[in-house]
């Protein structure tokens, strides 16, 4: 039921099912940073029990202070998801940070951008310090570290203000590679003692270089928003938050 539950409900935003699985190792590490321990999982692993290429499935892990319920990652040549049903921290007395990463090299090219969405819900976690969503690619196509991260992309923080409070949106960001790359999704999240973090995830999808075919449409186009064009900065970001 669990497995069902992860494999139909990873993220708002969903993969492309058809498309071509990138071809590397799609690795999870978790990191208790106060126990100073870190547990990883790679595709095809024995604590991987997804089965299916390029695809991470954990049914449920303890990582130091950390009870994690349901982790879900999946990777194609154009897109990396992961998502986790349930955190709980279970340590007394102090807060602590777990840091997530997901990270997958060979992404095909050509690309000439990334869409980047999370979302995370805090439960009974007022009071800890920001937790942050981060993104990253790499064009040297290595596996990123939890020492050794590619280039950031986008990154954003969010204060619990109440003990039941929410963040999702989306930011997308300019980036080439001549190459295969790596993307990570990677997060730091602060807890307090009987606090837990509920339906967090993040996913990062490419978008390609146009065919020579659409440039004369896309300037047609461009020409038709071209006020709204100059208005906005040519490196813009933006990221939509929702609290409850």
């Amino acid at each position: 039921m669990l497995k069902n539950l992860l494999l139909t409900t990873a993220l708002a935003v969903p993969l492309l099912a058809l498309a071509a699985p990138a071809h590397a190792v799609l690795t999870v590490s978790f990191q208790d940073v106060n126990a100073a321990l870190t547990a990883s999982c790679s595709d095809g692993s024995a604590c991987d029990n997804g089965g299916a290429i390029n695809q991470v499935l954990q049914i449920n892990q303890t990582v130091g202070n950390f009870n994690i319920v349901g982790t879900f990652a999946a990777s194609t040549s154009g897109s990396l998801q992961s998502s986790n049903l349930a955190i709980f921290y279970t340590g007394t007395g102090t807060p602590d940070t777990l840091r997530v990463l997901v990270t997958d090299n060979g992404f095909a090219v050509p690309v000439s951008g990334i869409d980047m969405a999370g979302a995370i819900t805090f439960n009974q976690d007022f009071g800890a310090s920001a937790s942050t969503m981060s993104f990253y690619a790499n064009t040297s196509n290595v596996i990123d570290t939890f020492g050794s991260l590619g280039v950031p992309l986008f990154s954003v923080s969010k204060t619990p203000v109440s003990n039941a409070d929410s963040q999702s949106g989306t930011a997308s960001a300019a980036f080439s590679a001549g190459g295969p790359f790596t993307m990570s999704e990677y997060a730091e999240l602060n807890f307090i003692p009987g606090s837990d973090i509920t339906n967090f995830g993040q996913t990062m999808i490419t978008t390609a270089v146009p065919e020579a075919s659409t440039w004369a449409m896309m300037i047609i186009g461009f020409l038709g928003v071209g006020l709204l064009g100059m208005r906005r900065s040519a490196g813009s970001r933006s990221f939509r938050f929702i609290s409850t």
